[in-house]
């Protein structure tokens, strides 16, 4: 009797941590490119505008005391792109005396500020730049905001990240398509391969060790069931062995 209780109650821990692991992603949203929950045609290139003088001197003001405290008045760049549906300002900015190296890999970069996953979507906003030299804000209500700055701040919606596709030559989107055969599905850390890594990810995830994006929960259910659990972490191994 007692081996049976031990049994018993081994069943129901297993139980537990199987239904822990099945995460439901039904909530995940998959758009493509004729229900996107924001406008998109075939932009015109980035184009500067006339700012008035009165608005530029008080930005230039603003940056000198945040942003380039020991730069010279005349050495502030500023450029301006247009102006959004809720009155965010995109303006570029830099000290002309700088030097400014160059920005390496930022598309791979899931803690970068230049990408930007929307949460329960398929979505995935990046930026792309050469330098930071080249790097526009949004200017609201007198403060400067990267984009994922502007986004988590509820400042900007998904609906103003797609007017900003619109107007910047570096800004743009990408569909990562729900257990279709074409995305890389078991890619958890974005590095374009399949690793025993990716499976430890989903693991980790599994264990309630770590949290997962709804990107990174799609891409983790490599069977396409809905859920993620070990089952996908074994698959994501299997899948790893034989890419070796």
């Amino acid at each position: 009797m007692k081996k049976i209780k031990i049994l018993t109650s081994v069943f129901s821990v297993v139980l537990v941590l199987i239904m822990a692991c099945s995460v439901d992603v039904s909530a995940f949203s998959e758009y493509n490119i004729s229900n996107l929950p924001f406008e998109y045609e075939q932009k015109d290139p980035q184009t500067e505008q006339k700012l008035s003088p009165e608005i530029k001197s008080a930005i230039v003001q603003k940056l000198a005391a945040d942003v380039y405290p020991d730069s010279k008045a005349e050495d502030i760049v500023v450029k301006y792109y247009g102006t959004l549906s809720n009155g965010a300002m995109l303006i570029n900015h830099y000290d002309k005396t700088y030097s400014y190296p160059k920005i390496e890999g930022i598309l791979l970069n899931k803690e970068s500020d230049y990408r930007l996953e929307i949460p329960n979507t398929n979505v995935t906003f990046f930026y792309s730049l050469e330098s930071q030299k080249d790097e526009v804000y949004l200017y609201i209500d007198g403060e400067f905001y990267s984009f994922k700055e502007a986004y988590l701040a509820k400042k900007i919606d998904i609906k103003i990240l797609g007017e900003m596709v619109q107007k910047l030559d570096n800004f743009t989107f990408m569909l990562f398509d729900w257990c279709d055969e074409g995305q890389q599905l078991g890619d958890i850390d974005a590095d374009r391969h399949i690793t025993v890594k990716d499976a430890t990810e989903v693991q980790k995830y599994c264990a309630s060790v770590i949290e997962f994006s709804e990107l990174e929960k799609s891409l983790a259910d490599v069977n396409c069931d809905g859920t993620v659990n070990v089952i996908d972490a074994t698959e994501i191994q299997k899948i790893a062995i034989n890419a070796k």
